[in-house]
């Protein structure tokens, strides 16, 4: 027959055990190294890691990253090159970082080469690139795409890339510039250089929407910034200069607010240039609507066009 202490010890025990039973299961946020001069892979190591989790990254890493994530295991990931690691992509059919699916996933502090696109983003949301680099790959710097939704890009250089620096594809959401939060665009800044590419340095197209501020986009082969076929833009407080077309260009029925008709936040002053771009300042053709400031946009061609049943409400 048990005595009574022993029939209180299993009590406590089986309350204990009711309770485990109902607390979820957390996984512990964990830190990952990868040296690929040492013989690591990206590949290797992601196979191992959890929602959560940063990859410090050290030395060259010659792969293709390739991350789908149906089921939220890469959410909150971190890849950290801590502003010394490159990946290079050594297959140009395919990207040298493709995420698909992923949630408030970061890539930060790598330079990016190689492969077809740089980084890519389908269906991602919430995925920060901040403090990288991206130059040399076969085709776009960044693309986000396929609905992608507040992504944001800041801190970083996307250069000497052959095709576009930027694009924002497939009525996806993208901040330049600065950061995800409330109020980010005064606070929260993070200025890009997005120079040199041989086509558009900011593509916005397919009914995409960008929010550009606090950039310098210079001296890429086609028009500065496009937005293009039903998309919206809000581009202020940047530099946009030497660019081979236009300075900025809207298009398609789409919708650009050059910052605002007064005051002094990033995202009302308008846009600034010391060197003439190729053709105007500011484009606007086939029933797109702008407003807000010039600013100091200009062209060798002119300050600004506007054609084709478009129409515009901007002051200097």
């Amino acid at each position: 027959m048990r005595s009574i202490p022993q029939k209180r010890s299993c009590f406590w025990i089986l309350a204990v055990l009711a309770v485990a039973m109902n607390v979820p299961s957390v996984s512990a946020q964990a830190m990952k190294h990868v040296n690929c001069d040492q013989g690591d892979t990206l590949a290797a190591t992601l196979q191992s890691v959890h929602s959560g989790d940063t990859v410090t990254i050290t030395g060259t890493c010659n792969e293709n990253v390739l991350i789908t994530d149906p089921t939220g295991r890469y959410n909150g990931v971190t890849l950290d090159g801590q502003g010394t690691a490159t990946i290079f992509g050594p297959d140009s059919t395919l990207n040298v970082i493709e995420l698909t699916g992923v949630s408030a996933f970061t890539i930060r502090g790598l330079t990016i080469t190689g492969g077809n696109d740089g980084i890519a983003i389908n269906t991602g949301s919430i995925v920060a690139i901040d403090t990288v680099v991206v130059q040399g790959v076969g085709r776009h710097g960044i693309h986000f795409q396929r609905g992608s939704s507040d992504g944001y890009v800041v801190n970083s250089t996307v250069q000497n890339n052959p095709g576009n620096g930027i694009v924002i594809n497939e009525n996806s959401y993208v901040r330049v510039g600065f950061t995800d939060g409330v109020g980010a665009s005064q606070g929260a800044t993070g200025p890009c250089v997005i120079q040199n590419n041989g086509g558009y340095g900011i593509r916005v197209q397919r009914g995409a929407s960008a929010r550009v501020y606090t950039n310098t986009i210079s001296y890429n082969g086609n028009n500065g910034i496009n937005i293009e076929s039903a998309s919206y833009a809000e581009v202020a407080s940047n530099v946009i200069e030497g660019n081979t077309k236009n300075g900025v260009a809207v298009t398609e029925n789409s919708t650009l607010h050059l910052g605002n008709p007064s005051g002094i936040k990033n995202e009302d002053m308008p846009n600034t240039a010391s060197v003439l771009n190729g053709q105007f300042g500011l484009s606007v053709s086939w029933g797109s609507f702008v407003s807000g400031r010039l600013g100091t946009l200009n062209g060798t061609s002119g300050v600004s066009t506007i054609a084709h049943d478009s129409n515009s409400n901007i002051t200097p």
